[in-house]
Formats: structure tokens, sequence, C-alpha cells
């Protein structure tokens, strides 16, 4: 059995400067999908937002049938004002999970800010009302919380 080769984070920082072509990262067959997510991740927290979404655009290709590239991208092209574009990219993570409560939660954002506070709403009463107790949990709870009270209070 021949083992796929790791897409370490110097084969992605060569990507990003273009030194690497998406082709040549697609011939290594790596199964290590983290270090691609990972990086865009810490990319996109340091306000390298372009270079996140690079990554996220790659994750997308490598793993199409992984939500959290969708949602990458959708917060880069929300943090670009591009709202239509990033409620796209929420729309297809839900197609991959239509209960996904981050995808729930990012596309009901970008729709408040697009004034569709129907449909923002009706994301929100979708999310499941038992998130748990563990910190993700209560984070996203807050941010409902937060999105709701925007809902209450348009145009503020």
């Amino acid at each position: 059995m021949i083992f796929p080769r790791a897409l370490s984070a110097r084969r992605l920082r060569r990507f990003l400067r273009g030194r690497m072509s998406v082709s040549r990262l697609l011939r290594l067959r790596t199964a290590d999908r983290e270090s691609c997510l990972h990086l865009a991740h810490a990319l996109l927290h340091r306000d390298r937002i372009d270079d996140a979404r690079r990554l996220y655009e790659l994750a997308k290709v490598l793993w199409p049938e992984r939500v959290e590239p969708y949602l990458g991208r959708g917060v880069c092209l929300q943090l670009a004002g591009e709202w239509e574009a990033a409620d796209l990219e929420f729309t297809r993570a839900l197609e991959i999970d239509p209960d996904h409560p981050h995808a729930l939660a990012d596309r009901a954002e970008v729709r408040i800010l697009m004034g569709r506070l129907d449909s923002a709403r009706t994301d929100l009463d979708r999310i499941s009302p038992t998130l748990g107790d563990d910190g993700d949990s209560r984070l996203l709870a807050a941010r409902i919380d937060e999105l709701r009270s925007a809902l209450d209070t348009p145009g503020e």
C-alpha cells in the first residue's frame, strides 16, 4: 500500500507564494486535511484574509465534502464585504450538513447585514436549542443571542 504524502505547512506556504500550483498539490494525494484548514484558520485570525481565502479555496478543491472550507471562505468573503458571495458559501456548507449550527449562525449574520431579516430569523430558529454545555456551545449560544437582538433592533 502506498501512503499519501502529508500536505506540509512548507508546501502550503509555497502555494501561497505562487511557487506551487494546485495541480501539484492535488498530485500529493494527501490524507492530512487538517494542515490546510489549520493554516487557513490561523491566517484568518492574523488578518491575512486573502491568504486564508486562497487556502480555503484550495481546501474546497481537495475536500469538497467538508463543511469547514466553505465556512472559512464565507467568513473571508463576509469580512471583505462580499455578503452575497458569503451567503452562497454558507448555503453550500448547509447543503453538506443542513443542521450545522455555525453555518446557520454565519448565514443568519450575513443575511442580517443584507437586510434579509426573515430568512436570518429562520436560520436562527433552525439551530438546535440544546447545543450542549461545552465552551464552544456557550460561545455559539451567546452569538445567537446577539444575532437575535440585532433582529429585534434593526438599523443599529
